[in-house]
């Protein structure tokens, strides 16, 4: 497996299901704090996007954007649906709505994504995050490596929180 920037290991296969995109990493915190920070709009703040409102239920928006002076329900966001979870263990949703300039929306709302939380110390987590629902179409590939990049730089993100927060705090 191939480790990128702040400990993060690119872990995709292809499978008879076909393609899953997965990064994987260790968080320096407890299952708790990694699932709180997930599931609410202060925590998604923190690592994903300036300017985020999480309606945490299943059929529940993720919506988001990157431009800081966006605001919520602005055409341009990023909108993801909550498909289920699993307390403190997983958290599933799909693309809803992608942004105008997304290499292909057509691939892109055909996605969707599954985060995994497993406790492996007393405050480490073990993360994954991975992205299924590939065509196997030349079309897809500009999604797939546009995710390629900025999920595993989210996930670096999510690391950098955990270890910002843990650094101040020691």
């Amino acid at each position: 497996c191939a480790m990128g920037e702040g400990g993060v290991s690119n872990t995709s296969y292809r499978s008879a299901h076909g393609r899953v995109l997965r990064h994987e990493g260790l968080i320096q915190a407890g299952q708790a704090e990694v699932w709180q920070t997930l599931t609410t709009t202060e925590g998604l703040r923190k690592f994903v996007a300036p300017v985020v409102r999480l309606d945490f239920r299943v059929g529940g928006e993720w919506e988001a954007s990157y431009n800081p002076a966006a605001q919520i329900g602005d055409p341009a966001n990023i909108v993801n649906e909550v498909l289920c979870y699993l307390p403190m263990e997983m958290l599933a949703i799909r693309i809803k709505r992608t942004p105008p300039g997304f290499p292909n929306a057509r691939v892109g709302l055909g996605l969707w994504t599954v985060m995994q939380l497993r406790l492996v110390g007393e405050r480490q987590t073990h993360f994954t995050l991975s992205m299924l629902g590939w065509p196997d179409e030349p079309e897809a590939e500009a999604v797939y490596a546009l995710f390629e990049r900025g999920n595993a730089y989210t996930l670096a993100q999510l690391q950098k929180v955990f270890a910002a927060a843990r650094a101040g705090s020691g």
